[in-house]
């Protein structure tokens, strides 16, 4: 699950800033003309090092690390209330 949430994080963030997400943005809610001008019109033309790039790991500081624990967060609640 761990492996699954990262590379649909890492699909997810590149796609906003290197994919046609924001065409699509703007063909089905900004001009609502359902229109959207894709890169590569049928999914068979896109290059698969494109698809790649998509899943390369982000940066260190960018990447989704679920088991980082800000124990900040911890320290200002009540652990044992919660388990009592």
């Amino acid at each position: 699950v761990k492996d699954a949430l990262q590379i649909e994080y890492r699909v997810t963030s590149r796609s906003q800033e290197f994919a046609d997400f924001q065409e699509g943005i703007r063909a089905m809610i900004i001009d609502k003309d359902k229109s959207p001008l894709w890169k590569y019109p049928k999914i068979d033309q896109v290059p698969i090092k494109k698809v790649f790039d998509l899943l390369k790991p982000l940066s260190f500081s960018n990447e989704l690390n679920i088991f980082r624990l800000d124990f900040n967060f911890f320290s200002a609640i009540n652990l044992e209330a919660l388990f009592l």
